[in-house]
């Protein structure tokens, strides 16, 4: 049985405990944002796993030692098979970056008991945003593991930092925690954006084929016209050419009267 498989199967530990995903719509919301912008940003990578709010067992045998957090990027393993949960044995890896967003239930748990928790399993970059702006000492902390213990990073003058485990600049923004590219700077579309983006995209290539098929219409009554014209040129040519033929025939006619008028002539001459 390959890893894959076991994951699936191995059913002990369970897949969740009936607790609701977010506490606010606001968290809800941006929890997936975050996880449709982090899985767009990985989408070339298949060692790559991005999870939002799935139970990460840590300790094998062990049902309560889990945790959930709210957005997790996992390298190194395959993002390919579906999971109910992720167990660090089995996987033989840890999140390389967690984001929580801190609600005023989760405050001190994600303050305290998480960050020594994710610490301790190696977790290299651990975030946490406050939405609300409430419950933090500041709406954005960020840490990155220093030896063996986590030091805070540091922000640019916007409050940003940069995550060399993501590749992105993160910036708290209101409500949102926006993602930028680190080299180009661009921002990463929220998923609603996204979509926008798609429907305009649409819209433009069903503009486009719109103006092709009325470009390809006048075309089309353009070579009719046309094809009328030369029909009516060649009725025309034939028309000249039948009176070019008349022309002739009478000119003929006429040289013939003048021949016949000249021969009358002359045989009168002779007989006089």
């Amino acid at each position: 049985m390959n890893t894959a498989t076991q994951i699936l199967l191995d059913d002990p530990y369970p897949a969740s405990d009936g607790m609701p995903m977010a506490e606010t719509t606001v968290h809800a919301r941006l929890m997936a944002r975050l996880l449709a912008m982090l899985e767009f940003h990985f989408r070339h990578r298949d060692d790559v796993f991005v999870a939002a709010n799935i139970f990460l067992y840590y300790k094998e045998g062990d049902v309560t030692k889990r945790r959930s957090p709210d957005v997790m990027v996992v390298k190194g393993v395959d993002k390919k098979p579906d999971r109910r949960s992720f167990k660090t044995w089995l996987e033989r890896a840890v999140p390389s970056c967690i984001i929580e967003l801190t609600s005023k239930e989760t405050a001190d748990e994600d303050l305290e008991a998480k960050k020594a928790l994710y610490q301790q399993l190696g977790v290299r970059e651990y975030f946490l945003y406050d939405p609300l702006n409430e419950y933090l000492p500041k709406q954005f902390m960020a840490y990155h593991l220093v030896g063996d213990e986590y030091e805070e990073m540091q922000y640019e003058d916007d409050g940003s930092v940069v995550s060399a485990e993501l590749g992105l600049r993160l910036c708290p923004e209101g409500e949102n925690l926006a993602l930028y590219h680190r080299k180009s700077g661009e921002r990463l579309l929220f998923l609603e954006e996204y979509q926008e983006s798609l429907d305009d995209a649409q819209q433009s290539l069903d503009d486009a084929q719109q103006s092709l098929e009325d470009a390809q219409h006048l075309l089309d009554e353009s070579q009719h016209r046309i094809a009328e014209t030369d029909q009516e040129l060649a009725q025309e040519r034939l028309k000249l050419e039948e009176e070019r033929r008349k022309l002739e025939e009478e000119r003929r006619r006429r040289l013939d009267l003048e021949a016949e008028v000249a021969r009358l002539k002359a045989s009168q001459s002779g007989q006089s």
